[in-house]
C-alpha cells in the first residue's frame, strides 16, 4: 500500500514539475523579440554577404503588391509574419535572436543555444519550402543549403 501511495506522489511531482517546465520556456520563448538583420550583420559579415546574394534578401520584395499583406504570404515571405521585418531575415531561420545577440552569449555555443539559437535548418526551411505553397517545384535541403550555407 506504502508503495502505491509513494508512485502516485512521484507521478503527481512529475507532471507538475514537467508543467511547470513546460509554462516557463513558452514564457521565456514568448518574451524573446527579433533584433533585425542590421543587428546580425555587425558581426556576422560574411553569413550578411551570402544572406543579401540570396533570394531570401528579396522574398518581401518579390511579392506582388496584393499579397504584401496577406497573413498566409507574409508567414514565409518576411521574418516573424510581418513587413516590420521584410524579407526571409537571420532570425526567420535561427529564431528571435533578442536573447542570443549579446556578445558573450554569441562567443558560447551552449549559451547560444540555451538563449534560443535555433540550429535546426532542415525543419525550419520546410516549414515554407512545402507543398502549400503556391510557387512550390520540390525542395531538397542538402541541395539548397549549399546555395546558402554560412
Amino acid at each position: 500500500m506504502k508503495k502505491n501511495s509513494f508512485e502516485r506522489v512521484l507521478m503527481i511531482v512529475t507532471v507538475l514539475s514537467l508543467s511547470l517546465i513546460s509554462s516557463v520556456s513558452r514564457g521565456m520563448a514568448a518574451s524573446r523579440t527579433y533584433a533585425g538583420v542590421e543587428a546580425c550583420k555587425m558581426c556576422h559579415e560574411n553569413q550578411f554577404k551570402v544572406w543579401e546574394a540570396s533570394a531570401h534578401a528579396r522574398a518581401y520584395d518579390a511579392l506582388p503588391a496584393k499579397e504584401k499583406t496577406d497573413p498566409g504570404c507574409l508567414s514565409c515571405h518576411t521574418t516573424g509574419g510581418t513587413a516590420a521585418f521584410p524579407n526571409v531575415q537571420c532570425e526567420a531561420c535561427h529564431g528571435q535572436g533578442s536573447d542570443y545577440s549579446d556578445m558573450d552569449t554569441m562567443k558560447n555555443f551552449k549559451k547560444v543555444w540555451d538563449a534560443g539559437l535555433n540550429r535546426h535548418a532542415a525543419q525550419t526551411c520546410v516549414q515554407c519550402h512545402n507543398k502549400t505553397s503556391p510557387t512550390f517545384c520540390g525542395f531538397d535541403f542538402k541541395t539548397y543549403w549549399m546555395e546558402i550555407m554560412h
